[in-house]
């Protein structure tokens, strides 16, 4: 994340993951030990695109540094090409840490009062893990939260509402596919 992916496009987003350096240099502004929490969950000045979302899932599903490609062959104006099956190395997690990650993926979708069971696949062997998840559009200033409180989305315009989010890879056993 905060990283480009490496796919063969051009203009791709990085996305950013902040640090105490980057707020200092930016914004000049110190780093208060709150936003390390908040950074943690996605928050705060954090940006990330779909993509990126995409692959960090399928390399938590994989344990591998997976990297994208927008297609399976090769085009280029010289004509097409097969692309070789690449062998991704493995991410420099601990195995354990990402059995516990997908494990609270497959809860997401698969136990009764996972925030996203309405979602999952209930085919045995095609069952899908998945983290929901909220991307806000707009700032919300102390003033609004001092005077009228945090708005309800129902109540903002279109634009401006909470966007849901979610990610996941299928089958759980087996991963072949991430979103």
């Amino acid at each position: 994340l905060g990283e480009d992916t490496g796919i063969d496009l051009p203009n791709e987003r990085s996305g950013l993951i902040p640090t105490k350096d980057w707020k200092e240099i930016q914004l000049g502004k110190r780093w208060q030990g709150g936003e390390t929490l908040i950074a943690s969950i996605g928050q705060g000045y954090v940006l990330t695109t779909p993509l990126q979302l995409c692959t960090m899932t399928a390399r938590l599903a994989s344990g591998k540094a997976v990297r994208p490609h927008l297609t399976r062959d090769n085009v280029t104006p010289e004509g097409v090409t097969s692309r070789q099956a690449e062998e991704f190395p493995e991410l420099q997690v601990s195995r354990a840490n990402l059995a516990r990650i997908r494990d609270a993926m497959n809860g997401v979708t698969n136990e009764l009062r996972g925030t996203g069971h309405g979602a999952r696949i209930a085919i045995k062997g095609m069952e899908m893990a998945g983290k929901s998840g909220t991307s806000q559009v707009r700032r919300i200033t102390m003033r609004e939260r001092q005077t009228t409180g945090v708005l309800d989305n129902n109540d903002l315009p279109w634009k401006y509402r909470d966007h849901a989010l979610f990610v996941a890879f299928a089958p759980v056993d087996n991963p072949r596919y991430a979103c």
